[in-house]
């Protein structure tokens, strides 16, 4: 299903100037935008998962099934961080299923094969190794924190 949408010539030049160091077809530079959004988000999900399984010192699966909150006496902070972290784990997944759904169609021609359809996909090139999305995702998202870069 093709859109016909209408853009100012500010952003038209602000997609010509991502455009340029990537691809020319603002398709793909519109697909790049969002997987880099979805990349950012996701980071910032596990950041926070992160944090907070430090500070309880447990899984937020762990942190539900002790009732934590009620053990704490319904505090504002432990139920802040709470909702906090239910929401990163939650975009955590809504993260990785939109990032699948991305990787999981290829371009042939103007069609792109459905997510979910591995036989119509072409085979890893030999050499390397298939990686599921959430694994490569955890390591680039590892070295962006060691590097301090997010």
């Amino acid at each position: 299903m093709n859109t016909t949408i209408s853009v100012s010539p500010e952003i038209i030049q602000h997609l010509d100037s991502i455009a340029s160091w990537e691809t020319t077809d603002i398709n793909d530079t519109l697909r790049s935008l969002i997987v880099f959004e979805y990349q950012r988000r996701l980071a910032r999900y596990r950041l926070t998962d992160r944090q907070m399984t430090q500070k309880y010192k447990m899984s937020f699966e762990i942190f539900e099934v002790q009732k934590m909150t009620q053990q704490h006496g319904y505090s504002w902070e432990v139920e802040s961080n709470a909702m906090a972290w239910e929401t990163a784990i939650d975009g955590i997944h809504t993260m990785e299923a939109q990032l699948a759904k991305l990787a999981g169609k290829e371009k042939n021609g103007d069609n792109l094969h459905p997510f979910g359809q591995p036989h119509l996909h072409e085979p890893t090139p030999e050499g390397m190794s298939p990686q599921p999305i959430h694994q490569f995702l955890t390591e680039v998202e590892t070295i962006l924190l060691e590097n301090d870069l997010i």
